[in-house]
């Protein structure tokens, strides 16, 4: 339980109002205007730190929840990859996350691209989680 203006908020009430903002900060970091882009991802990364937000939960959201397809434009799937890499980078290994999931239908189907800043960051995706998670990734 929270408490918030002198009333207690169940924690599921809480990760309800985080989906909405959370579905907003992603579709700004999805924008080509890179100011916006930075700040809503560094926000959306601490937002993310929130203590009593269902962490794992919320990243599947982000990445799979709306996963790109083929005919999605480069700069939504290179939004995503970012998404996850700063994910990677502020917290590592999310205890209850399945990012073997992520890794598959985001990272692996991003190495077959056809953009190059696509496939850069999905290979180094591929080398950060390889760093984390050793020879699972391989």
């Amino acid at each position: 339980m929270m408490v918030s203006k002198g009333k207690i908020v169940d924690y599921s009430t809480v990760n309800l109002w985080a989906v909405q903002f959370i579905d907003l900060l992603t579709q700004k970091v999805e924008e080509m205007n890179y100011r916006a882009r930075d700040v809503s991802l560094q926000c959306l990364i601490k937002t993310l730190a929130i203590p009593q937000l269902d962490r794992p939960s919320l990243i599947d959201r982000i990445l799979i929840h709306s996963f790109p397809d083929k005919d999605t434009p480069w700069r939504q799937v290179l939004a995503k990859l970012d998404i996850l890499k700063g994910v990677m980078n502020e917290f590592g290994i999310v205890p209850g996350w399945n990012w073997q999931r992520v890794f598959e239908t985001l990272v692996i189907t991003s190495l077959e691209h056809t953009n190059p800043d696509v496939k850069i960051q999905a290979v180094e995706l591929t080398l950060l989680m390889n760093g984390i998670y050793g020879d699972l990734v391989r």
